[in-house]
């Protein structure tokens, strides 16, 4: 290397260069730089020839970085500008780098192990190539050539130390570079983000920046926060204790709200998740916000919570399954009305509930109405934990995904098993009103002819002398057309078809004459046990009203029972002092007969009464 001779540093050209060098990288690119160093050492070593190529970590791999000026505009045409290809596959001149030594190549086509050039590529006819190496491993390759003259140790000399001189400006130029690209890339993502950001100092808690997003989000302009403390901003100035929360922020190095509400400055309010942490940047700390808004996730959750509220408080059951039945969900309804339990059911198919009265004709219909789209309709027996049956009606509908795949089934269920039994009840009754009338109307006409038979047999009567043969007869005529009249006026009491007409009774000789048809009424099953008790005091009532009393009453006992059973129908006489009528507002003091109906049927519960 050229020296000064006194001081035996680089002379003065090349210090020249190099200081050109440092200088031109200040205000230049990368590229830009490299072309200007390769120009400059071409000048110094005289040659028309100049490249530059990095060398991977590797150590396999090349990469061509730049040619110089002349090379690009007098000789080379070739295409190769950054790209990469391994270095085993490199002609004689990547020699250098291989064997990590200067290489001098003075008479180019007399090499035997010379590789042809790519189309375009500038000829070669004499060449220097030094490998630059740091830590024992070739990082770059600086080739110069065709100069007029060959090559000496002298030309190694400058164009080595030129090389180095270039690698360390150039390494700078790289790390100045990817630090501006760093920076570009995150101003970039900080005023792209779809997320509000905001920059605090960590020692003060004040505003170093906010990205656009958040600015736009709560309606502030830059000037508005730049440089203000963090609670002295209107939308986190309402946050209670927000100080604190800093000071805690600082003791933590991270806070976090997953819900918070923060105002705008037209007075909307919007809910934000926030979340800060303390980072250290060039050994000083900051403080990064993300602030996301979540106001829209927040209505659907709501939304999907009162969705969740309604099918856990419906009464309905609701079932949600996968393709294959097996179940996902249940409602409280479907524990109440099952007996099982969620945690009983989930994962389990509902064959569980399968009570056998059904048949397999009915599933397959079942399954092929919703595998292939449809909604299913229709009403099924099943079977309870305790293994009771009930009824239920069930609408059962396929669940699609966004792209109209069947993804799961979803059941909603009645328990229709009380409604069953009352529509039978209201049906028995509706036919027995039926009855009623058909009864009504016969034992109308009936009475009309009872009437003529015994208003002749009493005038027959009073024709006849009491001890002539015919008047015993007539006796018995008109005692059974009597109790044939009392039976019509126990069928018009069942219809409700006769007048009210009060008289003075005895309740248990009235009550005594229905029983007969109370039996023909409630059946073979129920075991009707008549208790009467004797002194009652006589009472004032149509008979006919206590006929349809008794009617109803024992009507209403066999239902209760619902197969075989007993009824037991009782008198006393009762009392009421004033002292009981005062606890119990209604009553009346006095006396008083009291009739009841008992049964041992399964009576009535709280929830029922």
């Amino acid at each position: 290397m050229k020296q000064d001779d006194t001081t035996g540093q680089p002379s003065g050209k090349l210090t020249d260069i190099r200081l050109d060098l440092i200088e031109y990288a200040a205000m230049h690119t990368l590229d830009e730089l490299l072309i200007r160093a390769l120009d400059k050492i071409g000048e110094m070593a005289d040659s028309a020839i100049g490249f530059f190529h990095f060398v991977e970590a590797d150590q396999k791999t090349l990469a061509l970085q730049q040619w110089s000026t002349r090379t690009v505009n007098e000789f080379c045409r070739a295409e190769g500008k950054g790209q990469h290809y391994p270095l085993d596959q490199a002609g004689v001149w990547a020699d250098g780098a291989r064997r990590k030594v200067p290489v001098i190549h003075n008479d180019y086509y007399a090499l035997a192990q010379k590789q042809g050039l790519p189309e375009g590529h500038a000829e070669v006819v004499r060449e220097l190539v030094i490998p630059i190496i740091r830590a024992g491993k070739v990082v770059a390759i600086l080739g110069v050539g065709n100069k007029p003259a060959d090559y000496t140790e002298k030309d190694v000399e400058i164009v080595s130390y030129l090389a180095d001189v270039t690698w360390e400006i150039v390494q700078r130029k790289r790390a100045e570079e990817a630090l501006i690209d760093s920076e570009k890339r995150y101003r970039r993502l900080f005023e792209s983000a779809k997320d509000g950001i905001l920059i605090l100092d960590a020692d003060t808690g004040k505003i170093v920046d906010a990205n656009p997003f958040l600015l736009q989000l709560l309606g502030y302009q830059h000037d508005q926060v730049l440089g203000h403390y963090l609670w002295d901003i209107g939308p986190f100035a309402t946050i209670a204790a927000s100080e604190d929360a800093f000071e805690t922020l600082q003791h933590n190095e991270y806070i976090r709200y997953d819900h918070l509400p923060l105002e705008t400055v037209d007075g909307r309010i919007v809910e934000v998740e926030f979340i800060s942490n303390v980072y250290l940047v060039d050994h000083a700390k900051v403080i990064q916000c993300n602030i996301r808004d979540v106001t829209g996730r927040r209505q659907v959750e709501a939304e999907r919570e009162r969705l969740l509220s309604a099918v856990e408080q419906a009464d309905e059951m609701i079932v949600i399954t996968n393709r294959d039945g097996a179940i996902h969900y249940v409602n409280p309804a479907f524990e109440r009305v099952t007996g099982y339990t969620r945690d009983e059911v989930f994962g389990q198919n509902q064959r569980i509930l399968k009570s056998g009265k059904q048949g397999p004709d009915f599933y397959q219909n079942l399954w092929a109405t919703i595998s292939n789209g449809n909604t299913f309709k229709g009403q099924m027996v099943n079977r309870r934990k305790d293994g009771t049956f009930f009824t239920e009606a069930a609408t059962i509908s396929p669940v699609r995904d966004p792209a109209g795949r069947i993804v799961n089934y979803v059941a909603v269920k009645r328990d229709i098993t009380e409604h069953l039994r009352l529509s039978a009840q209201f049906q028995q009754a509706q036919k027995m009103e039926s009855v009623g009338r058909l009864a009504g109307g016969v034992a109308h006409d009936f009475n009309n002819m009872l009437s003529v038979i015994i208003g002749y047999t009493e005038l027959a009567l009073d024709k006849v002398e009491p001890s002539g043969p015919l008047h015993a007869d007539l006796q018995e005529i008109f005692k059974a057309a009597r109790r044939s009249a009392d039976i019509t006026r126990q069928l018009l009491a069942f219809a409700r078809k006769q007048t009210i007409s009060p008289k003075v009774i005895d309740l248990n000789e009235t009550v005594e004459g229905m029983l007969k048809m109370l039996r023909r009424l409630l059946g073979e099953d129920i075991d009707l046990a008549w208790l009467p008790k004797g002194g009652l005091w006589p009472i004032k009532i149509d008979p006919a009203q206590i006929d349809q009393i008794m009617a109803n009453l024992c009507v209403n006992a066999r239902d209760a029972i619902g197969g075989v059973g007993r009824i037991t129908i009782d008198t006393h006489p009762v009392s009421f002092d004033a002292g009981y009528c005062a606890d119990h507002p209604g009553f009346v003091p006095g006396d008083f007969v009291l009739l009841s109906v008992s049964d041992d049927g399964c009576g009535m519960d709280k929830e029922t009464l």
